[in-house]
């Protein structure tokens, strides 16, 4: 049986994955068919979202997603989330990024991959 705690852990691991550039997670969790949608409207794919990723352990200093909201669709998980990115000093930017975040996992042989993200700023 799915739970909400079960995609929960997997988002934290997934930010975890982030913040510390583990590719070998970030590769196992996106599905081959895992679509990114910025808050500009930018759609990028798998693989470019992988090497955009591997860059983040030097620019964020931490990424948290709070607030879940996750929905069940028989294989499907559907989360809503606020997030908070802090990034490293060198960056210049000294205001962390407050948003929402959408996801759609999708079980497959027992685990939840992300096949779809979109994120959107706060005002």
């Amino acid at each position: 049986m799915v739970n909400a705690a079960e995609v929960a852990t997997v988002l934290d691991h997934y930010a975890a994955a982030i913040l510390a550039g583990d590719h070998a997670t970030l590769d196992a969790l996106l599905d081959a068919d895992y679509q990114f949608v910025s808050a500009r409207a930018q759609v990028v794919g798998r693989d470019q979202r992988l090497t955009t990723l591997a860059a983040s352990p030097q620019i964020l200093a931490s990424l948290t997603f709070s607030d879940l909201d996750v929905r069940f669709t028989g294989s499907v998980a559907l989360v809503r989330a606020a997030f908070i990115a802090e990034f490293r000093p060198h960056t210049g930017r000294t205001d962390p990024d407050h948003g929402i975040s959408t996801f759609v996992f999708s079980r497959d042989h027992g685990r939840w991959r992300l096949r779809h993200q979109h994120n959107s700023h706060k005002p």
